[in-house]
Order: structure tokens, then sequence, then C-alpha cells
């Protein structure tokens, strides 16, 4: 369902038109030519000129959000082509949705999209994203989109104050479905918490970031959540919510893009990029690294179990997750791991039965990550389904072997607080131990709801305070404690909390947990 700005009106909803599949046309110079099969965002070469192609067409109009669907924009035909340029459009640049009007219908179908660039032309929306694989402090990683497969994997960088500039070569691999490349340049042997400047090889506009501490003298700051983009809008206010908190990463627990691993939502994840790169931006002007975790929806079909084909191999992963793997060299494969900041804290990112199993290897390799690092102040687990879902059924499958299998390896290494997602709504639950409340039990946050449609909460025991509600959670770490504030894109505080965090604080865990679920939950909406 499309809102706000990007909604079509009611009163100019009609019949989806039927018409029939247009042979294919070559594209006149300068022309983005669409079909109604082609909904592609752009092509390789920036373009000045819409066109539109169906055998069946006598008029065909557009109309977009930048005017509020208010007008409609005929299209001329030239040839067997209907076109009509940016200026005619009236379009600034930006992202802008948009949708045929052909013989006096609505096309079918979700609004496409279009991005004008700064020179005024059809171009694909930027991309250029910060991660890490390794060591937060002396290490960065830096991906960016291109269309040309001969384009460098090359950064140049430097301390911001130094005169020298020094070269990083990367690798690049293709964007499954799309004509786009996807570079990854690696950064290592920085200096921790310092600032760098870096920019493209092959592009004069240059960038900042800021590497991490290796020891925590002063609070540090990130922000998490999950379920990121349903609506365009919503995804933005949050992304521009969480910049003004001056984070030093954003944590993402999936569900990002919501494209399914299907071709056809492969604009999906251009859109996601844009609204990344436009607003979350710290107030100084730096990028704000984001990490990953897997969800349902960066994957065919949302679990394993729906597949009879499935098998833990990369190449099963990859067949059914193709975007996830391309598009971010964290967490990687198997699609579990482990980011340590120096001493001081560790996020571990797990996946909840979409590429693997709870049990089995994911559940023997994180016995030893925990175990190994009892001792940090902060150790968090982040994932996507809830061990104590706020809306789905607790005694669903997922839900009950992650209670049953991995929170007494948490418990064991002392977690305090873990990171959940999946069900859209806002919560904080009691401290829970065992399956009970403790006062040194584990407090859940979620349930992601970044930039999507929320869901009713359910009163459950182990819930302290729960809402319908979009929200992102902000994390201030301390050597001695951390403090947790709930918020909405509009700034309302949800929640606050504060934890403290001492060391030699280990409770024995208590395995009395909930038996295993025999039956598979109902098919993810």
């Amino acid at each position: 369902m499309i809102r706000s700005a990007f909604m079509v009106p009611l009163f100019l909803l009609c019949a989806p038109v039927a018409v029939q599949a247009a042979p294919p046309v070559a594209a006149p110079p300068g022309v983005h030519l669409l079909t109604l099969e082609d909904r592609s965002l752009a092509r390789a070469e920036p373009t000045h000129t819409v066109g539109f192609h169906d055998r069946s067409a006598r008029r065909v109009k557009i109309r977009h959000s930048a005017d509020g669907w208010a007008k409609p924009h005929p299209m001329q035909r030239e040839g067997r082509v209907w076109r009509i340029s940016v200026d005619d459009l009236d379009l600034e640049p930006g992202l802008h949705a948009f949708k045929f009007l052909i013989n006096g219908r609505w096309e079918a179908g979700e609004n496409r999209m279009l991005y004008i660039n700064d020179e005024g032309l059809i171009d694909y929306p930027p991309a250029l994203y910060l991660t890490w694989q390794r060591d937060p402090t002396t290490t960065m990683t830096i991906h960016w989109h291109t269309d040309h497969p001969d384009d460098p994997s090359v950064i140049q960088y430097r301390a911001k104050g130094d005169d020298e500039w020094r070269r990083a070569q990367g690798d690049k691999t293709e964007f499954p479905f799309t004509d786009r490349w996807i570079h990854t340049v690696e950064l290592t042997g920085l200096t921790p918490n310092r600032r760098y400047e870096f920019r493209r090889d092959d592009a004069p506009k240059g960038y900042t970031f800021q590497t991490m501490p290796d020891t925590l003298d002063a609070p540090l700051r990130f922000v998490t959540g999950g379920d990121i983009y349903h609506e365009k809008e919503w995804m933005d206010a949050m992304n521009r919510r969480a910049a003004a908190l001056d984070p030093a990463f954003v944590v993402i627990g999936g569900d990002l893009a919501y494209a399914d691993g299907l071709p056809e939502n492969a604009g999906r994840w251009h859109v996601y990029f844009e609204s990344f790169y436009h607003h979350l931006v710290a107030p100084d002007g730096r990028m704000i690294p984001q990490v990953v975790a897997v969800g349902n929806h960066e994957m065919r079909d949302h679990f394993l179990f729906w597949h009879d084909d499935y098998e833990p191999t990369t190449e099963w992963r990859e067949r059914v997750a193709p975007y996830f793997f391309n598009l971010f060299a964290f967490p990687g494969h198997p699609g579990y791991n482990v980011l340590d900041f120096a001493d001081y804290m560790s996020i571990v990112f797990l996946d909840t039965m979409h590429l693997n199993t709870i049990k089995d290897e994911q559940l023997e390799w994180m016995k030893p990550v925990f175990a190994d690092r009892k001792d940090r102040p902060h150790l968090f687990p982040v994932y996507h389904v809830p061990a104590y879902p706020s809306n789905r059924n607790p005694d669903d499958l997922v839900n009950t072997e992650i209670r049953e299998y991995w929170l007494p390896v948490f418990e064991a290494a002392g977690v305090r607080l873990a990171f959940e997602n999946h069900d859209h709504t806002f919560k904080v639950t009691h401290p829970i131990r065992a399956g009970k409340i403790h006062p040194n039990g584990i407090v859940f946050i979620g349930d992601g709801a970044w930039g999507v449609d929320v869901r009713p909460v359910d009163d459950r025991w182990y819930l302290r305070t729960a809402e319908s509600v979009r929200h992102l959670f902000e994390i201030v770490i301390e050597p001695d404690r951390r403090t947790v504030r709930a918020l909405t894109a509009d700034g309302r505080i949800l929640d606050t909390f504060e934890q403290p965090t001492p060391a030699t604080r280990h409770p024995t865990p208590n395995t009395r947990h909930p038996p295993p679920a025999t039956r598979h939950p109902a098919p993810p909406q």
C-alpha cells in the first residue's frame, strides 16, 4: 500500500488496463525506454527523456508524486515510442514515484520510481555506504555501486589533516538482476579514534568517516532497529532521526529493503541505499557505518524449512539470498558473525532459521564465541525473529528454539541486553532468566519497526512496555553502564532505562527452558 506523497489518490484509481505485451523495440538515443514488463530505474548512461512503448497505447500520460499526483503530463509519440523530457515533467533532483496512464487507465502494479540527479538527468540513485568486516578500530569497508564493469575499485584516503593521499585497491561483483556493479574496498591499518577523508579514484567528491576508539574512555553511542523499508517516507524520517542522534554506527537486525531475493524487487535496494546516502549522515557530515543481520525478507520464501532443497552450502545460500551476500561484506558466509570492538564490546550477529538452522553448526559456533567474551562489559546478540515476540505466537518453532538453544548460551556469558526484531512493534521486556522474570536476567528490546506498517501488541507476562509504533533504540555505552532510549521518528521518547555492566557478574545458567516446538510456524506476512 502506497501512502503520503507517494500515494495515488483514491479518486484516481481505476481498474488496471489489460494490454498486450509489446515486442522488443530499440531505445532511441538519450531515452530511458520502459514497457509494462521493464520497470528498471535507469540505464547505464544517464538520460534526459522517459520513453514508453506498448503497441495498444493510443494515449499515454504520467502522473508523479512531486506534485501530489495532481497533474497529468502527456507524452508525445515519435515513431513507436512515447516520450517526455524531465523538464516537461517538472521534476527536481531526487527520487520520485510515478505511474503511466495508458488510454485513460492506470497501469497495474506498484508505483515506479525515477531518480533525477543534480544535472537534471534520469540516473540510478547514489549508493555509497560503510560497514566493517573486522576490527572497527583499525579498519573500514567501503561499498559503492557504478554502471560500468571497467570502473575502478579504488579508494583514495588519508587521515584528516594529512597532505598525502593513499590508495587502496578492492574488488567488484555484479549487482544481481541489474546492469550495475558493486565495489568493495577494505581499508586496514588505520589509527583508532581518528577522522579520515576518502574519495573514489574516479570521482572528485570527498567524504569522511571515524574509526572506533580502542579504549572506552568516553561514552560511545550507536542506534539499532530493524524492518526498515515498507514506505520510503517512513524510512527517510527514521534515518534522519538516527542521524540527528550522532551515532558512531547503526546495527540493523534484518528485513532491510524487503526485496525477498526476487529479480523484480531489485529496485527496492536502489531506494534503500538512496535513503541511507542522503539521510543517514551525521551532523558533522561524516558517513555512519551500518552493520546488518539477515532477516526473512532478505531471502526467497523467508525460512529454510519452506525450501525442500535446503542444504547448508554457500551455493544454496547465494541462490535464495542473492542480494544479501553481494551487497554487504558483513556478516558474510554462512550468515552469522561477530564484531569485536577492542575488549570493551562485542556484537554477535545471528541467523534465526533463514539461511542456517538454530541448532547444528550455528549453535556450535556461538558457544565458544560467547564463552570467550563473557568478560566484555558489553556483549550484545542481534538477530531477527524474537525469543519473546510482542505480536506473533511465542510458541512457534523459531521463537521456541531460540529460547531452548540460544538463551542458555547467552545467560552463561552474562548477556543482559539482546536486540530482537520481526514483529513490527515496539517492546521492552522485563529482565528474564530461565523463562522467568529475574533481576539478573536478559532484557529483550525490539521488535523491528523502523519504517514498516506496525502491528498490534499483546499483553504478555514478559512485556514491561510495548506499543504499536515505529521506533529505534539509542544505546550509549560506558565502562560500567549502558543507557537505552527508544525514540520515534519525531523524537518522542518511548522508554529509557539503564543497566550496570560489572564484568564480574556472570549468573550461573539455568537450562530449564521450554522444550522446542514440534510444529512449524504460520507462513510469514
